[in-house]
């Protein structure tokens, strides 16, 4: 019996042991994390970048921000992921073909000559890298950076270490966003995709859990008797 306890007696003592070192490392990893995120904000000293969802404010906050007296940016990814250039041979010659097979009074030599300079928007094969170029740029060079919440721009900003606030709605305020690109004068094609991808988009953001990201939906303000934009978070001092 003595045997038993003293072998019993010795396994309680290693599994106490091993209890006590998953503890500590891992509250070692909980302060690499939180040692990271610190990291992260004195090496944006004191820039606030704020990736925000359509339609959430980012214009409207930027340009109050700046009749206070800040420097703020309102950094658009459309003028960085596309840009404007003239047809490749390749692509001249398959609209020829596209062109040729069905009958016009035109040739299709006249018809290529006619769009042989002509200008087309296409993706830009160096975005988000120098879109996050442009935001490292200004870090430390003004006190607000406003930028896309695009997937592509949200990974771009975790990869490169730099911490951010994601700003979106609540996913039940679905109608009350396509009301709001609505009125802020999107066309019906945006304004369908926002309805289309909506519950896709919201709930990728709801999943994202990161130490460089910190999560803030806008919600119904009693106060306000509406639903928060951009700046009235910025004024309350969450963001």
């Amino acid at each position: 019996m003595n045997t038993l306890l003293a072998e019993h007696a010795v396994w309680l003592d290693q599994r106490i042991a091993l209890m006590v070192e998953s503890m500590r490392q891992t509250q070692q990893v909980k302060d690499q994390i939180l040692k990271e995120k610190e990291l992260a904000k004195l090496r944006q000293k004191n820039t606030k970048i704020i990736s925000a969802f359509p339609a959430c404010g980012k214009t409207y906050a930027c340009e109050k921000l700046k009749e206070l007296g800040f420097k703020a940016l309102d950094s658009d990814s459309s003028s960085f992921s596309w840009i404007e250039r003239e047809r490749t041979e390749e692509e001249l010659k398959k609209l020829k073909q596209e062109w040729d097979s069905t009958p016009h009074l035109l040739s299709g030599e006249a018809y290529i000559d006619s769009k042989r300079h002509e200008k087309i928007k296409v993706r830009n094969p160096e975005f988000p890298a120098n879109y996050i170029k442009h935001i490292k740029e200004n870090i430390g060079k003004v006190d607000y950076i406003f930028v896309s919440s695009h997937e592509t721009v949200r990974e771009a900003l975790i990869a490169n270490k730099i911490h951010f606030s994601l700003v979106y709605p609540q996913k039940s305020m679905k109608a009350e966003w396509i009301g709001r690109c609505f009125l802020r004068g999107n066309d019906k094609v945006f304004c369908d995709l926002i309805a289309k991808m909506w519950d896709r988009w919201i709930d990728d953001m709801d999943s994202l859990h990161n130490i460089f990201c910190d999560n803030v939906h806008l919600r119904w303000n009693e106060q306000l008797g509406r639903t928060e934009y951009l700046y009235d978070l910025i004024k309350e001092g969450i963001l």
